[in-house]
């Protein structure tokens, strides 16, 4: 959803925070970060930052195993990348309530455009409802960025946010 301007902004203060005098954990949060999100960039800024002897194996094997839940749900959600049938029989399965934990994990890592696509092209008022709310639980930059392709405006960013009704109009009238 970056710009690739933004983008290179972000990576920018990541190795920045990474490589810079900034206090040890500021620096051991972002060499989590940068290994975590894993770019071309940002691997061989963690990767050099690694064999620099700042941190101890100890508190890099500490890290990676706090990350490697989050690095298997971007795996996961990455393969659902424009798998949107998939992607709207999760959005069920949470509906439901029967979404399995590594399942609920993925899709909070979906690409936000799939979502969207997803919003725009279900004719489950259900499932929408349960996409808006997944698009409320993200940053307010994603927030925004879908509110613009959507239409609607998340009020708040938690789970118990009901469907807008400015957009169920729509949708309602669109889709009868």
């Amino acid at each position: 959803m970056w710009t690739p301007e933004e983008r290179e902004s972000f990576e920018t203060a990541l190795v920045r925070a990474m490589t810079d005098e900034q206090p040890h954990q500021t620096r051991l949060d972002a060499w989590a970060a940068c290994s975590l999100l894993a770019t071309d960039r940002l691997a061989a800024a963690a990767t050099w930052i690694a064999g620099q002897g700042i941190f101890s194996g100890d508190e890099l094997r500490a890290v990676e195993e706090a990350i490697a839940p989050i690095a298997r749900a971007r795996v996961a959600a990455a393969s659902l990348h424009r798998a949107l049938a998939a992607i709207e029989l999760l959005l069920r399965q949470q509906v439901e309530g029967t979404i399995g934990g590594a399942d609920a994990a993925a899709l909070a890592h979906v690409d936000l455009r799939d979502l969207v696509d997803v919003a725009l092209t279900t004719p489950d008022a259900q499932v929408y409802a349960q996409a808006e709310r997944a698009v409320a639980a993200r940053g307010r930059y994603q927030r925004a960025r879908a509110a613009n392709v959507l239409g609607f405006k998340v009020s708040r960013p938690d789970h118990r946010v009901s469907h807008s009704p400015e957009f169920g109009e729509r949708r309602h009238l669109r889709v009868a």
